[in-house]
C-alpha cells in the first residue's frame, strides 16, 4: 500500500469518527488527505471502496500468520473489529452499513473458500460456506455493534460450534 493510499484511508477513518452522517463525500476526503480528485480515483472506486480497505488494513495488520481453519479466521475478523470499535460501530449504524455488511459477508465467503479443499464446484460445499459466512458476518456485527460483551475468545467458540460439521473439520 502506497503512503498517498494510506493518507486517503487514514482521512477517510478519521472523518467516520469525528462524524455522526453516513454523508462523507469522495471530496471531504480528498481534502483531509489533501489529494486530488484523480489520485483518489487512481487508486479507489469510491468512498465505500476506501471503507472496505480500512478492514483490509486491519485485518492484514491483525493476521499475521496464515489462516489455516475457520476459528483462526473467526478469531481474527474479532481481533481486527475490535481494534477499532468505535470506527466500525459508527460504520455498522450509519446508513451505509449494508455496504460494509456485504463487503465482509464476501471477504469470510471467498476466506472460507480457499480454507476447503474439495472442489470448488461442490453444491453442498458451497450451500455450507455461504450459510457460514452470512453467520459469521451477522453474528460478528451484532458482537462489535452491542460493545463486546462477550471475550473474542468465547464469541470465536460459539460461532464455531455453530458452524456446520464439514467446516469445523477443516
Amino acid at each position: 500500500m502506497t503512503t498517498i493510499q494510506n493518507q486517503i484511508i487514514n482521512a477517510y477513518y478519521q472523518l467516520t469518527i469525528e462524524s455522526h452522517e453516513a454523508n462523507i463525500t469522495v471530496s471531504d476526503i480528498i481534502n483531509r488527505s489533501q489529494t486530488s480528485r484523480s489520485t483518489f480515483y487512481r487508486y479507489f472506486l469510491d468512498k465505500f471502496d476506501v471503507m472496505n480497505h480500512v478492514f483490509l488494513n486491519d485485518f492484514n495488520q491483525e493476521t499475521s500468520l496464515s489462516i489455516k481453519n475457520p476459528a483462526e479466521l473467526i478469531t481474527a475478523i474479532l481481533l481486527t473489529l475490535s481494534e477499532r470499535p468505535i470506527y466500525y460501530q459508527r460504520i455498522l449504524t450509519l446508513k451505509c452499513h449494508n455496504d460494509f455488511y456485504n463487503f465482509l459477508y464476501h471477504f469470510i465467503s471467498s476466506q472460507l473458500t480457499h480454507l476447503i479443499n474439495e472442489p470448488s464446484n461442490s453444491e453442498t460445499m458451497d450451500i455450507l460456506t455461504t450459510f457460514a459466512s452470512s453467520a459469521i458476518t451477522y453474528t460478528s456485527c451484532q458482537w462489535i455493534k452491542s460493545g463486546q460483551k462477550r471475550s473474542i475468545q468465547k464469541m470465536t467458540t460459539v460461532i464455531t460450534e455453530a458452524l456446520p460439521l464439514p467446516l469445523k473439520t477443516i
